[in-house]
């Protein structure tokens, strides 16, 4: 039968069939490419939305390494839905777009696991996360937010209108969108990217298995190194080594002779977030940003420079909490540890109650969980502020402001403390944290709205001083302020910090207050965050019996205490400070540095140790080194004891020091 220009071309028998398969092929070639622009966006996603704070040293080149894994990917779904094609299009089509909306939404998972957890989407974090679901539940608050679900659920709509185009008029329109982007980047069909070579670069990407380019699918078949350098080759357990004290925990505890100052007083432990001790009115900053602390220091206070292992929020609270120094590896290693102790539970086991009180939400790397498994009694963090807030009747604001504002720790009724005592209390602050928003911000820099920010947070502190005069706690109480980490500026400009190991990212300041009690003439020397436990501890009178310390008590008098910083992401940077020298190591390129702190106290100039070198700064470097690759090394063993139960804690028991 002949065609007509109206009617069209007879269809032979079977020509629906055929139809309907090539349609299926239309169908698949688009959807498989959305899909290829969709991860490529997803993979970007997860690489500036937060975690240009954790790979700001890679270059392009080591962003681009993260898109063959991507692309074998889908090269591979690709030569799967051309194989079942044989089989039938209907078939093939159902089965692709499943496949490829679960690979979609893994990969939405997982960018942005990578930037709240920064922890890839794996069977091991799966596994993880299913066995303790009921202790981490409130970390996936994370996933709630509504501009990311929007996008999310944009991007399937994409995916689902781009195999749906053949057949529904208004999804053509992204069909040649999708065609027309084909087109001007001239890649060619799927079907033609070869799969060896994307193999190999996916395979054989020398960045690290746990840093942001590690793609879902591969992290559950490639072997993954859980450890640092050096760590398999040491077949015995740490507690065998004859290693430096500083370099392994232990269970062992000096302790001052002399009598406690502050026996039988409540403890309040104040972190405020992103603070250097050179921001502060008593390091070198000319304005007077933090009056209400600097006025305690004529008041009785003492004050000392202290160092955080990590300037990363868990890594640092975790070794200031536990007084044991946190893993260097971007496993969160820190709230897989069930039967780890800190300073809450080893104050209730000496008769204390303890609680948390944070307007942070606390589901970065799982710090909830990590709060808890330390013992605090009780855990008031945004969520349960907003509760609190909403119980009152009191307008709580999620989005603006308020949700950074420090004095949202009021919301807890400080009046039960007076019922509890003796008591342990941590305030964890947040105003002070990028972007640093709070009630009554101004424009400005980065580094101006930084500064306003701690002003705001040294306020809020001195009304909490002011709520425990109200309460009749103030007399009674042992006040302990700190930071978490520093926070470093260029040119008025955030400067990301993770891989850095600048003074101003790790140096905090660290105070001791007991009204009443004249501890000015105390000498601390330099401290390390794991030491604020035990000096705690001290000050009370209290002896931890069971507590595996890296830190020693402050009170043992001034003494150059070797600090050991490290870089956090995928940069393997360690640093250590010994007397007046700082030495910098660059562990895969073994690359060092030296500074001399007494004529360069902020580190600004460091020096390359090389082959030109003389002798003697060679020979120091290299013992420096040492000791950081030996201290890496034992001190992460030591913590996956700790997770695989290989370590028998004593019993937990905080005791009265004998005289």
């Amino acid at each position: 039968m002949e065609s007509s220009p109206v009617i069209g071309r007879a269809k032979e028998p079977g020509s629906q069939g055929a139809d309907e398969d090539s349609r299926a092929v239309a169908s698949g070639r688009a959807g498989l490419f959305a899909l290829f622009l969709l991860c490529l966006v997803w993979r970007a996603y997860s690489l500036v939305s937060g975690n240009f704070r954790i790979q700001e040293a890679w270059s392009p080149w080591q962003y681009a390494q993260a898109f063959p894994q991507d692309l074998f990917l889908i090269a591979c779904l690709y030569a799967i839905w051309r194989l079942w094609l044989r089989k039938g299009g209907a078939r093939a089509l159902a089965l692709t777009v499943a496949v490829c909306c679960l690979v979609l939404i893994f990969q939405c998972v997982d960018a942005r696991m990578k930037v709240r957890f920064l922890h890839p989407l794996s069977w091991a974090w799966l596994k993880y996360a299913i066995a303790e679901a009921r202790t981490i539940g409130p970390d996936y608050t994370v996933f709630t937010g509504s501009s990311y679900w929007i996008a999310a659920l944009a991007s399937l709509g994409v995916l689902l209108g781009a195999f749906l185009s053949p057949w529904v008029p208004f999804a053509r329109a992204i069909a040649r969108a999708l065609g027309s982007l084909e087109r001007l980047l001239r890649i060619p069909l799927l079907g033609k990217l070869a799969l060896v070579p994307l193999g190999i670069l996916a395979f054989l990407s020398p960045a690290q298995p746990y840093g942001l380019h590690r793609n879902f699918v591969l992290a559950t078949l490639l072997p993954i190194d859980r450890a640092v350098v050096g760590y398999d080759q040491h077949q015995t357990r740490p507690s065998e080594q004859p290693v430096a004290r500083s370099t392994a925990a232990s269970f062992a505890h000096r302790r001052d002779s002399k009598p406690a100052l502050c026996a039988g007083r409540n403890v309040v432990l104040y972190v405020i977030e992103s603070l250097a001790r050179e921001q502060t009115s008593f390091g070198s900053n000319a304005e007077n940003s933090t009056p209400v602390l600097a006025g305690l220091l004529s008041q009785g206070a003492v004050e000392t420079p202290c160092y955080a292992q990590f300037a990363n929020s868990s890594k640092a609270t975790f070794g200031l909490l536990s007084g044991v120094y946190a893993a260097q590896t971007m496993e969160v290693l820190e709230c897989e540890m069930k039967a780890m102790s800190g300073l809450p539970s080893a104050l209730e086991d000496a008769g204390y109650s303890s609680v948390c009180v944070t307007p942070q939400h606390l589901y970065y790397q799982g710090q909830r969980t990590m709060f808890q498994r330390l013992g605090f009694g009780e855990l008031v963090a945004f969520l349960d502020l907003q509760a609190i807030s909403a119980s009152q009747g009191i307008a709580f604001d999620e989005v603006g402001p308020r949700s950074r504002d420090d004095r949202l720790m009021f919301l807890w009724d400080h009046g039960r403390l007076v019922e509890r005592q003796p008591f342990a209390a941590t305030y964890y602050t947040m105003s002070s944290h990028y972007p640093y928003q709070f009630p009554g911000q101004v424009k400005g820099s980065e580094e101006e709205r930084h500064g306003r920010a701690v002003r705001y947070t040294d306020t809020v502190f001195g009304e909490l001083l002011e709520e425990y005069r109200r309460r009749g706690l103030y007399d009674n109480t042992l006040f302990v302020i700190t930071a978490d980490h520093g926070e470093d500026f260029k040119a008025g400009r955030f400067a990301p910090r993770h891989s850095s190991l600048t003074e101003n990212a790790h140096e905090v300041p660290l105070l001791f207050f007991a009204p009443g009690v004249d501890m000015s003439m105390l000498r601390l020397g330099r401290a390390r965050q794991v030491d604020v436990l035990p000096t705690i501890l001290d000050l009370l009178g209290l002896a931890p019996q069971g507590l595996p310390l890296s830190g020693e008590s402050l009170l043992l008098g001034e003494r150059e205490r070797t600090v050991f910083l490290q870089s956090y992401g995928t940069e393997r940077t360690a640093a250590l400070i010994d007397g007046h020298s700082k030495w910098i190591w660059e562990s895969e390129s073994d690359a060092r540095w030296a500074v001399e702190l007494d004529t360069d106290p902020r580190g600004l100039a460091p020096r390359r140790i090389d082959d030109k070198s003389e002798p003697a700064a060679k020979a120091a470097a290299d013992s420096a080194v040492r000791r950081m690759r030996e201290f890496a090394i034992y001190n992460e063993a030591f913590l996956r004891d700790l997770v695989a139960g290989r370590v028998a804690l004593p019993p937990r028991e905080a005791t009265k020091r004998d005289g």
